[in-house]
C-alpha cells in the first residue's frame, strides 16, 4: 500500500487500499472525505472546504 503524496490520514485510521495523492482519508476502514486542490482565487496552496467561492474542480 502506498499513501499518495500531500495526501491527509485521520488518527486511527485503519488504511486497507492505496491512497490517491491529494485525498483526506479517515475511519476504519479508510474512506475518502474530500479532494485537495490548489485554489486559483485566492493564491493559497491548499484548499480543503467547499466554499463557493473556491474553484469546484481540481487545477
Amino acid at each position: 500500500m502506498s499513501v499518495g503524496e500531500n495526501s491527509v490520514v485521520g488518527a486511527v485510521a485503519v488504511v486497507t487500499r492505496n491512497v490517491p495523492p491529494n485525498t483526506v482519508v479517515a475511519g476504519n476502514p479508510a474512506k475518502p472525505l474530500r479532494t485537495l486542490w490548489a485554489c486559483p482565487k485566492c493564491g493559497y496552496g491548499t484548499v480543503i472546504s467547499r466554499n463557493p467561492k473556491h474553484a469546484t474542480k481540481p487545477a
